[in-house]
Parts: C-alpha cells; structure tokens; sequence
C-alpha cells in the first residue's frame, strides 16, 4: 500500500484592533451627551447616528449591569463551593 501524508496549513495572522472612535469636547455636552449617558449608535445611509437613550433605557441598563455583577459573583462563590466539594 502507498503511503499518504496528510498536511493541513494553519496561518496565524496577527488581527488589526477593531475600528474606534473617540469623541471629546464641550459640543457633546451642548448636543445633551453628558458624561456617563449611555447612546445607541445607528448606521444611516453610511453616516453615524448618536441617539441619547432615555431615561427608562438608562435605567434599564443600569440594572441588567448590577445583575450581571451579582451574577457573576453567585458564579465565584459556586465555584468555591464546588472546589471544596471536590476536594473533600
């Protein structure tokens, strides 16, 4: 029987940093984009769109990121446990 080598090329290309923008100055907070307002960007006929979200959308995130956080930390402590469990 022949013998057949199988070969298989793996590239590894360093990735670029995705695209940025950062936006300062006094006009933003003339345009009601305070510090620490959250907006939603949208994509419309090729230009950027800031919305300002309301108050309730603000709100809204504000507690799905404390609930991802007590999330995150119930994760922790069940780890610790199940280490312990394991251990035992």
């Amino acid at each position: 029987m022949a013998r057949v080598n199988r070969w298989t090329r793996l590239t590894l290309r360093k990735t670029s940093p995705p695209p940025a923008i950062h936006l300062k100055g006094q006009w933003l907070k003339d345009a009601v984009f305070e510090t620490g307002f959250t907006f939603t960007v949208k994509i419309l006929n090729g230009c950027l769109v800031l919305l300002p979200n309301s108050e309730d959308t603000r709100a809204i995130k504000q507690q799905n990121q404390q609930q991802q956080a007590q999330l995150s930390e119930i994760k922790n402590s069940m780890r610790g446990v199940m280490a312990e469990y394991v251990s035992d």
